[in-house]
């Protein structure tokens, strides 16, 4: 049996050293500046421009997907989830834990959503949010999100939501 996971990954020693230091509070302003002296190098990593600010999780990949679900799709409107893996199918699971309205478009694992296949549900319906897994890593499938994209710019009032744990830097993401 092979297992194919993102680690272990080598860790530097001056990193591993710091570690061991004493923790700095949320609140402090010893945070305040580290999370100021984070936001340059963050805004270059994710190609966001000054007006942006990069938000820092200390949770899993699911804790995000709650706080996406929770935070950028309204109770009274649904949010369309493209599937065709575990995590993808997944987060369509916790947005419907939280208790919103969940239109699933779904295709078959190892298969990407086609784009005209995205376009024609939002013909159909109005969403307040589309949520994708860029990389669905359960069937090695990288969706074609620079056409999702150009489809999503025809829809202003829409939010994209996308998951790109698994390929943020390894892929383009703009």
């Amino acid at each position: 049996d092979v297992l194919f996971i993102p680690g272990p990954v080598e860790v530097r020693r001056e990193i591993l050293d710091a570690q061991g230091g004493w923790m700095i509070g949320h609140r402090s302003k010893a945070f305040a500046d580290l999370y100021a002296r984070l936001q340059p190098k963050l805004k270059e990593a994710f190609f966001v421009g000054d007006g942006y600010r990069v938000y820092i999780y200390t949770s899993s990949g699911s804790g995000i997907w709650e706080s996406a679900s929770r935070c950028c799709v309204r109770d009274d409107q649904p949010v369309l989830h493209l599937v065709n893996g575990a995590f993808s199918e997944r987060w369509a699971g916790v947005s419907r834990e939280n208790g919103k309205q969940v239109d699933v478009l779904e295709v078959p694992w190892g298969q990407a959503v086609k784009p005209e296949q995205l376009a024609d549900a939002l013909k159909q319906k109005h969403y307040d949010a589309v949520a994708v897994v860029y990389n669905e890593t359960s069937t090695g499938v990288m969706n074609p999100l620079p056409q999702y994209a150009e489809i999503m710019r025809g829809y202003p009032d829409t939010l994209f939501l996308v998951d790109a744990v698994s390929c943020w830097l390894g892929a383009e993401l703009d």
